[in-house]
């Protein structure tokens, strides 16, 4: 068993959230791997659409929570508007509530805090976000 931040130290051979992945499996690279997911999501459905991406997160020695993030989120953030796909990012979410109140979206109270699953906490964030886009 790896933690996350261990996991990231090892090449993933299937990451698709990875764009340096995509730029070696796919011709077109990340961008144009994810403009082909979008569109062919939108074959499929004329129905609401809503991505939503969760950042891994990293507990430092000092205290400080980072995300960790390979910057996917800004190829999902601008080109998922394109399709009418909605992108909902908890990276902003998941920051205010470390920095207000040091809750962390990973890891249990039998856990690594930080790491593995999301946990209770983040799940009502996700929760929130979600409702707030879907609100009418």
């Amino acid at each position: 068993y790896l933690t996350y931040a261990e996991s990231q130290k090892e090449q993933s051979e299937s990451d698709i959230l990875d764009p340096d992945f995509w730029s070696k499996e796919y011709a077109g690279g990340f961008e144009e791997a994810l403009r082909s997911l979008c569109s062919f999501i939108r074959s499929r459905t004329d129905k609401r659409v809503i991505i939503l991406y969760h950042p891994a997160v990293s507990i430092g020695q000092d205290g400080e929570m980072k995300l960790m993030t390979n910057g996917a989120e800004r190829y999902y953030r601008n080109i998922c508007p394109e399709y009418d796909i909605e992108f909902v990012d908890m990276s902003e979410p998941f920051m205010r509530a470390y920095e207000s109140e040091h809750i962390v979206p990973y890891g249990f109270s039998n856990t690594t805090m930080g790491d593995g699953h999301i946990n209770r906490a983040a799940h009502r964030m996700m929760a929130e976000e979600l409702f707030e886009v879907l609100k009418p």
